[in-house]
Parts: structure tokens; sequence; C-alpha cells
């Protein structure tokens, strides 16, 4: 979606049409994105501000596959990177944490700093639970730990992710603020974007599934890096049978020649995609905008690719089936 002015006529075409339809949540949404844009007249404003949620939502339902695969992922699949990680999910965590030791990126983390999201009466832990069991993405271990640049976020787990995020998180913060941060960080625990909480960057993630091409046969142990060599000694180790067949026919037909920008675009849109969940579960445009300031996390997107992509979402048909599907849709 254009910036400015021809982005509110953008929105404001689209308000009208929804309205013709008599689809209210696509205008209420429509009214949002004009609100966002600073462009609302006083009936957008008003149309915003009465469907607009004050605290959590009452949610019906919970996200389903089909709504991450062909709603919230919409234009950002990658159907053979993900088969690639897919298949080496089982292992992942294993093979992932002996690459975060080799780099010295183990997490130094105390039991006493840990938080029981099921058990725990904490509105942070409480918040996590709620956001974990609409999204259907097991809630992280979450530990608290001191403020810091990368005191937010999933870090390296010898068996699964770990969550971390600074104390000062438990107060001062309402629950829209927390379900909408935890949102954004439980979709890179789904299984396939957890081998970014080990392998965060381009370089890294290359490193993987260029191991993985070795190991399933796509190219040879001299064409990759050492430090892929050490991933495929892990993946050889680790994954087997039919995880190992799984592999085979997942790099088969792979563009082996793309994967340095293969991993780039996987890492850009499971960025994408958790800003999309973060509004899914907020329901809220304004705060989800506001994210990136007040939670600040390492990006390979930038700001204003962001907010684009979520105004773009904001009015998509896609965003209004998840809507519909948790039952939070205007009615």
């Amino acid at each position: 979606m254009a910036q400015g002015s021809s982005a509110a006529e953008h929105c404001r075409r689209l308000l009208a049409e929804f309205e013709q339809a008599f689809d209210r949540d696509g205008a209420y949404r429509a009214a949002e994105c004009l609100e966002a844009l600073g462009e609302a007249d006083l009936h957008e404003a008003l149309l915003a501000a009465n469907h607009r949620p004050d605290g959590l939502q009452a949610v019906r339902g919970a996200l389903s596959y089909t709504d991450w695969q062909d709603r919230l992922s919409v234009g950002c699949i990658d159907a053979q990177t993900d088969a690639i990680l897919r298949a080496l999910s089982p292992a992942l965590a294993r093979i992932g944490f002996q690459h975060a030791r080799r780099l010295r990126r183990e997490p130094a983390l105390s039991e006493e700093s840990r938080q029981d999201p099921e058990r725990s009466t904490t509105t942070l832990a409480k918040t996590l639970h709620w956001t974990s069991r609409l999204l259907c993405v097991p809630a992280a271990e979450l530990y608290l730990v001191p403020e810091g640049m990368d005191s937010l976020g999933l870090v390296p787990g010898p068996d699964h992710p770990l969550l971390t995020c600074p104390r000062s998180l438990g107060s001062g913060y309402s629950l829209q603020d927390l379900v909408c941060v935890w949102a954004r960080e439980l979709s890179f625990a789904r299984s396939e974007q957890a081998a970014l909480s080990y392998f965060p960057n381009a370089s890294e993630l290359s490193q993987l599934l260029s191991a993985a091409l070795a190991v399933g046969g796509a190219v040879g142990l001299r064409a990759i890096d050492d430090e892929a060599k050490r991933l495929a000694s892990g993946i050889k180790r680790e994954v087997r049978g039919a995880g190992l067949a799984a592999l085979e026919a997942a790099v088969r037909a792979y563009p082996v020649r793309e994967v340095a920008a293969r991993s780039q675009a996987f890492i850009r849109s499971a960025e994408f995609v958790a800003g999309r969940v973060a509004l899914v579960a907020s329901g809220n445009l304004a705060l989800t905008l506001s994210l990136d300031q007040r939670f600040p996390r390492r990006f390979l997107t930038r700001a204003d690719e962001r907010r684009a992509d979520l105004l773009r979402f904001m009015v998509s048909p896609e965003l209004g089936q998840v809507r519909a599907a948790i039952g939070v849709a205007v009615g």
C-alpha cells in the first residue's frame, strides 16, 4: 500500500465498497487504516473507535493450520524452504543448540528466573498462556532477565527455544501490550520459524540449508563451508529413517544457487508474518504499529516496510477470514 494521500484514497474507496457490501468488519478495518494514516474524518474516526477492542478480545476460537498457511502467511510462503526446515524440525533444537554453543551463544539462565506459563499467576505468564492458546503454538519456557537490547525474544534451548523478557515488562503495560508482544515472539516459535532462534541471520540460515542440501544429496560436501560441514555431521547423526526420506524429497528440486537469497527472503517473510500475528492477537492496529518503538528487536526488514505490510494486511480478505474464524469480526 502506498503511503500518504494515495493510501488514504485507497482505504476510503475500500471503506465505501465494504459498506455497500454490508461488510461491517471490512468497513471497520478500513477506518482503522485511515486513523493510522492520520486521514480519518469524523465518521471514520467514530467507526474505528466504536469497534476497537478495549483490553483482551473475546475470542471464541484459535488459529488453525489453514489460518497460518493460507491467510497469515499470504504472499510470504516459500514452500521449498519450509519443507526442508519441517523435515529438520524434530532434530532442529539439538543441531541448533550445538551450533549456538560453538558460537558461545548459549544463554545463561537461572532456574529462579523461570516462569511457568501454565501455573504462574503473574500477568506476564497468564497473558503468554492466553496468547499461546489463541495461536495454537506451545508457550515457550519464560525467563525474566535484566534489561537489554536482546532481553526480549526467543533464545537457543537444548530441547526447544526459550523465551526471555526484561523484568520491567511485568509492570506498566496493558494486557493488549503484552498479548501483542507475545504473539509477535511466539510466531517465531512455530516448527519452521524456530530455526531462527538458533540460526538468527541469513548467513547462518544459509549454512543450515546448505548442510541440509548436502545431506539430502542435492550438493556435495566439498561445495559447502566448514561450519555447514559441521552442521551436516549433526544432521546425519540426528535425522534418519522417515525424517531423512522427507529431507531427501524436500531438497530434490531446491534451487541450490539461491540459498543465500532464499535465506534472506525467509527471514523477511517471518518478520512480516510476526507483525500480522501480533495484529490478530491484539486486534489493535495502532498498538501493533507502535510495537517496533516500544519493544524493539533486531529486524532484517525496515520499519516502513513492516508498517506498509500491516496496512495492506489490515484491509485484506485474509484478515477478515481470520477474524471471523476466531470470532472477533464486527457483525
